[in-house]
């Protein structure tokens, strides 16, 4: 070596271990490795990348500027001319120091401490899955008011019910793999707009047919929302939180089927008709639907306004995006500046390491769609193997009987409730069975169509009665398990369905069937929570929409058989509403047991 260069690197050498006077000078040959050591007790690998960086920075010609700033010098620099600021910048830039050591996805959202954000974001869901119950129920109040525009029957009306139903069974799957490939808000923010979208133009259908294709996309967009708020809102919260906020989201579903009658007593009363009939015409029951429409517009526009999940982010291995999340909500919680975040390093999530659809730029699209089919095949094939497979069928099956019992009577107790009305209205002082009533066609009287006060308030009550169980429940959940939970109600819920064979006046029928609609009501909210408890997040998403879809397939199949049976088979239709809550409850033993988060 010339003797040069040989005495540059000495000055170097010796100007670096004079910046430690704490320790006495080492030998030549090791004096960059004992100056690490001395800094912060690093091992000898990081020494080596210390003194390559160090190296490849005086290579590149790097000289000091101002107050030790590293700047690029057009003309070869010595070695010499590096001040000792400049190289204590060049090691702190190499070398993360103590603060910056990574740290666990748990620890780190604890740190974002909890408040200002938790509970925006639950009024924020909350409100979002109010709008999936205001759309998924539409239809209860729009069959009375639309029979006569479409000439509707029981089996017409049972059909109709089913329209949303098979936009959910289609779209509750589609919406899974979205919701584990491109995030949950993603999902959230393209199913309300569709939602939306399909009620303002539905509204202005004149014909049965286009009427069913646009309900079938209202529901093809609101089981995204349905299905996949819940996993949204639980991966910002830590398992202290968790189940307690996601057991609150069930008061938002009360919220929003108490809300459908009450605003269609404000419109569908209403004598408002433009246009002329047998061309366009645009009526009270029309408004209705487009006004049940907004609510997912304002909901899409605030969820385009907040952070993806920071959990799909870091499953994603998007580190510093999930850093920004949390550090997001470390401000909002305790008003500090985001400078003051503890967590400046995440840990890699070991799931990540099983993610299915990476993110790879600058890749054919036939290539990208190959990739993504080949992460769904390995998706299904985690979700179908072991311990899941066995839970994805339990739950399957759980949401399949009591969706098929719940979506039924949701969507037909107003017209249920009117055909009592009218029947006690033509036969005074009679005290008629609910069989006895159900079995009245009303489309064969025009005035029918017209929906009574009493229809309405007591449409109200039974949607009401789900408020007090659902209070309950938030009380319940922190003393329970998920799975006594599950197992008690649905057998709970089974008596009133098998009573209301035997109930002879309006009082027995409306106590009948609030005590159905505010049991059922609150067993897929314990579901959901069950499933993202005991599902991993890589399969989390498909999991909870798989069940979904299999559920409004139950809701299928019980609308349709409900509309064929109800006039002449009454009573073998509740007799096997209760059977069927019985068998789902049975099944609900085989659920793995869960702690109480």
């Amino acid at each position: 070596m010339p003797e040069t260069s040989r005495g540059n690197e000495e000055n170097v050498r010796r100007n670096i271990n004079e910046s430690v006077p704490t320790q006495p000078p080492p030998h030549p040959v090791q004096s960059f490795t004992s100056l690490r050591r001395n800094v912060s007790g690093a091992s000898d690998n990081d020494a080596h990348l210390m003194f390559g960086a160090l190296s490849k920075a005086v290579a590149e010609n790097i000289i000091a500027g101002p107050h030790g700033a590293l700047q690029p010098s057009q003309s070869f620099i010595p070695p010499e001319r590096m001040s000792i600021a400049s190289i204590q910048t060049v090691l702190m830039k190499i070398t993360p120091s103590q603060e910056e050591e990574p740290i666990d996805f748990e620890t780190a959202i604890e740190e974002t401490g909890h408040g200002c954000f938790q509970y925006k974001l639950w009024i924020l869901c909350g409100f979002v899955y109010a709008c999936c119950s205001l759309s998924t129920t539409t239809l209860s109040l729009v069959l009375p008011a639309a029979q006569n525009d479409f000439n509707l029957k029981s089996v017409d009306k049972g059909v109709l019910n089913t329209a949303p139903l098979w936009g959910m069974v289609v779209g509750g799957y589609f919406w899974g793999h979205f919701a584990d490939s491109r995030g949950r808000r993603f999902v959230l923010l393209w199913a309300l707009s569709i939602d939306c979208v399909a009620s303002f133009v539905s509204s202005l259908c004149q014909h049965y047919e286009p009427f069913y294709v646009l309900r079938i996309f209202n529901g093809f967009g609101i089981i995204g929302a349905t299905s996949i708020v819940f996993a949204y809102l639980g991966e910002f919260l830590d398992d202290a939180h968790r189940d307690r906020y996601l057991a609150r989201l069930e008061l938002m579903w009360t919220v929003g089927i108490i809300a459908l009658p009450v605003i269609g007593l404000a419109i569908l009363p209403l004598k408002i008709e433009f246009g002329e009939r047998g061309v366009f015409v645009y009526d009270s029951w029309r408004i209705f639907v487009f006004t049940c429409g907004i609510p997912s517009m304002i909901a899409a526009l605030f969820v385009s306004m907040m952070p993806e999940s920071p959990r799909f982010l870091l499953l994603q291995g998007k580190l510093t995006k999930t850093r920004d999340v949390l550090a997001r909500m470390f401000v909002s919680n305790t008003g500090k500046r985001k400078e003051e975040f503890s967590v400046k390093v995440l840990s890699e999530s070991a799931e990540a390491e099983h993610y299915y659809f990476q993110t790879v730029k600058n890749v054919p699209f036939c290539k990208r769609i190959k990739n993504l089919i080949w992460g769904i095949l390995k998706q299904h094939a985690d979700l179908f193997s072991g311990r899941s497979c066995f839970n994805i069928f339990i739950t399957c099956y759980v949401d399949f009987g009591l969706i098929s019992v719940y979506y039924t009577m949701m969507l037909w107790v107003p017209e249920l409730l009117h055909r009592q009305k009218q029947y006690l209205d033509t036969h005074p002082g009679s005290s008629p069975s609910l069989c006895t009533t159900a079995s009245i066609q009303a489309g064969e009287d025009q005035a029918s169509s017209e929906i009574k006060l009493e229809t309405f308030l007591h449409t109200i009550i039974t949607c009401m009665a789900c408020m007090p169980t659902t209070l309950m429940l938030l009380c319940l959940v922190e003393l329970v398990s998920k799975k006594a939970l599950l197992v008690g109600i649905m057998l709970s819920a089974a008596v009133p369905a098998a009573c209301l064979v035997h109930v002879y006046s309006v009082f027995q029928a409306v106590t009948m069937l609030s005590l159905l609609k505010s049991l059922t009501n609150l067993a897929e909210a314990i579901l959901f929570c069950t499933i993202v408890q005991i599902f991993p997040i890589n399969t989390r998403g498909t999991a909870l929409s798989l069940t979904v879809t299999v559920g409004r397939i139950g809701s299928v199949v019980g609308n349709v058989v409900f509309g064929v049976m109800i006039d002449k088979n009454c009573s073998y239709l509740f007799y096997g509403m209760g059977a069927n809550l019985v068998l789902s409850g049975l099944a609900c033993l085989l659920l793995p047991n869960m702690k109480r988060e």
